[in-house]
């Protein structure tokens, strides 16, 4: 089981990577809901437990982010059910998207904090013992080793940078 990640923004990705697997979930990251869509259909939607949507790839606030929450509200959870989704962004995002769906809509405020966005994901994953962590990745590739892990504990010496 993983999260679905759907963002281009590098930092938000990052953020809620280590989140996930914070939490035991590793991540996959589309660019576009289109994409999204594509990676839900070939790898199965049962082989992931959230959404995790930044906002900035749908609009700023206006009729456009509202036309495409609603597309997604009302067609994803038949196609996806029991596939939670969480919403990033501004406080004008967070009003549009709640205008479209108040009862479907879990949001966090930007900017926020690990914690903040744990305390929000954590109720919506599975019960139970999370599924095993991904190995770690190979010398050279991105992420980030578990030593610097923000949720993890800071290297040897490092304060935590969120007070966790």
């Amino acid at each position: 089981m993983s999260i679905l990640i759907i963002s281009r923004d590098w930092t938000i990705q990052n953020v809620v990577e280590q989140v996930g697997m914070a939490c035991g979930y590793p991540s996959l990251v589309a660019s576009t809901v289109q994409e999204a869509e594509r990676k839900l259909a070939e790898l199965g939607h049962e082989r992931f437990t959230l959404i995790v949507i930044d906002s900035n790839i749908l609009g700023d606030g206006g009729a456009d982010l509202q036309l495409q929450v609603r597309y997604l509200l009302q067609t994803w959870p038949g196609r996806y059910p029991r596939l939670p989704i969480v919403f990033l962004g501004s406080a004008l995002q967070k009003y549009a998207i709640l205008a479209a769906h108040p009862a479907l809509v879990s949001f966090v405020t930007t900017p926020f904090s690990p914690h903040d966005l744990m305390q929000t994901i954590q109720p919506l994953l599975p019960p139970g013992d999370p599924p095993p962590s991904m190995p770690p990745n190979p010398p050279g590739s991105p992420g980030q080793s578990p030593s610097s892990c923000f949720m993890c504990g800071p290297p040897p010496g490092a304060s935590p940078p969120c007070g966790l």
